[in-house]
């Protein structure tokens, strides 16, 4: 038996969950963890992972760490998405977490993270056909899943924190904000031909993708 540790470092926030695994390789999850690090925040503006975020990103790995030692983990499998992928200074990142934490962090593309959000998603529900919404902080990536396959993908590089950054001006956005915000992710959208007319049920992951899924289906009406 031999416990193992996986870290999603994500733009807005970080998962952290330790599954047990036994001699007969049945699994099941011991330990699970989620902070709040807004790792893309102020990255809209110059592609740089800012001092801040790197501290809190820092921090909560350390953090991880610590647990995993603590629990006994063998082995952490540790990956960051768009805003590590995205940020210029992002390798640096990843060079200092393994200087300063011994741990190996993978900036997956926006391709392998479309997979893997696929993959949690297809065995989950029972629809063959569908447009698969993954909104993350700093990038959305969309599917089209044909008889239960991934049969096109894109990583478009805007996320909650980074569309917030771009239009939001107050606390909360203005209509003439939220319109032009609607204008910019409809563009984004009318340069993937292969999401026009697909006439498909919306899955989303993420708490705010309702919205942006709305907004797909009125560019493909």
């Amino acid at each position: 038996m031999k416990k193992i540790g996986f870290i999603d470092l994500g733009s807005n926030s970080a998962r952290f969950v330790i599954y047990e695994i036994k001699d007969n390789e049945s699994f099941h999850m011991i330990y699970q963890q989620k902070e709040s690090i807004r790792l893309g925040e102020g990255l809209f503006e110059k592609n740089m992972l800012t001092p801040e975020a790197i501290e809190r990103g820092i921090t909560t790995l350390r953090g991880f760490v610590k647990m995993a030692k603590r629990m006994g983990v063998e082995e952490i499998f540790a990956i960051a998405t768009a805003a590590v992928r995205i940020a210029k200074n992002g390798p640096a990142f990843i060079t200092r977490v393994k200087d300063e934490l011994d741990l190996t962090l993978r900036a997956i593309s926006g391709e392998e993270e479309a997979s893997l959000g696929f993959l949690g998603v297809i065995n989950t529900i029972s629809l063959k056909d569908f447009v698969l919404f993954d909104l993350g902080g700093a990038s959305v990536e969309v599917s089209v899943v044909k008889n239960r396959k991934r049969i096109h993908s894109y990583s478009f590089p805007m996320g909650a924190v980074t569309l917030t950054e771009k239009f939001q001006s107050g606390k909360e956005y203005s209509e003439a904000e939220r319109k032009e915000m609607e204008k910019f992710i409809l563009r984004q959208f009318s340069e993937m031909k292969w999401l026009k007319n697909t006439k498909l049920p919306v899955i989303g992951i993420g708490g705010t993708v309702r919205n942006l899924a709305k907004i797909h289906q009125r560019s493909t009406e």
